[in-house]
């Protein structure tokens, strides 16, 4: 059996719920949705500001020599893709 949400206009809920009730469709009465309380529960995401970025601080090039490094067959051909040539 397959589980559906739908959210029905106040005027016509008795009308939808009859006909589903005809067609054999169970009706299980749900809470309705809390935005607030909905709300609270998501995390506050924050975008960045021109006054976070500025605290950064300027890219150095090169900054990263030395730290990280390449496998030398970075460029070889990869094993799992040769089935699709």
């Amino acid at each position: 059996m397959e589980t559906l949400i739908i959210s029905i206009p106040e005027k016509k809920s008795t009308l939808v719920k009859q006909m589903l009730k005809d067609m054999g469709v169970t009706i299980q009465q749900t809470d309705r949705l809390n935005m607030t309380a909905y709300k609270q529960k998501i995390p506050k995401a924050s975008t960045p500001t021109n006054d976070d970025t500025s605290t950064v601080g300027k890219r150095i090039p090169g900054g990263l020599k030395g730290r990280v490094s390449l496998p030398d067959d970075f460029n070889e051909p990869l094993d799992d893709l040769k089935d699709y040539r």
